[in-house]
């Protein structure tokens, strides 16, 4: 549960922050791989996905982009890839483990676009970013 945690405080950061640098990538992915072992999959995968959603629902909403318009869309878009491959990185070992058992679960490269799309396109947002 500890090590779960401290995995899961890393990520928030690395999602707020690109210029974040952990003190090792490596032992995020060991710690990854370690609680993939131990069979902690579905929490992790779970506290993942959750922590992915209340980031772009939260930068979405909070806006703040110095730009407006599709500019915003093409910003946000270029961060979150940025964001997605370290996470898949990060998480590689749970993409290949836990997704090889479980038919509904996206991948990480699958679930963050999505997220991000659904933030963006949900009830008027759409109509704020276009217009302004």
């Amino acid at each position: 549960a500890r090590i779960l945690a401290l995995l899961m405080r890393s990520t928030r950061v690395l999602l707020a922050d690109l210029a974040y640098e952990p003190a090792s990538y490596e032992e995020l992915y060991k710690a990854v791989d370690q609680l993939c072992r131990f069979g902690h999959q579905k929490a992790l995968y779970s506290q993942l996905y959750a922590e992915c959603q209340t980031f772009c629902v939260g930068t979405v909403k909070g806006g703040g982009w110095p730009c407006s318009g599709i500019s915003v869309v093409a910003a946000m878009w270029s961060e979150y890839s940025i964001k997605t491959r370290l996470l898949s990185d990060v998480f590689a070992v749970l993409d290949r483990v836990y997704l090889r058992r479980e038919t509904g679960a996206l991948r990480i490269a699958q679930f963050m676009p999505a997220l991000l799309k659904t933030a963006l396109w949900s009830g008027n947002r759409q109509e704020a970013i276009l217009k302004s």
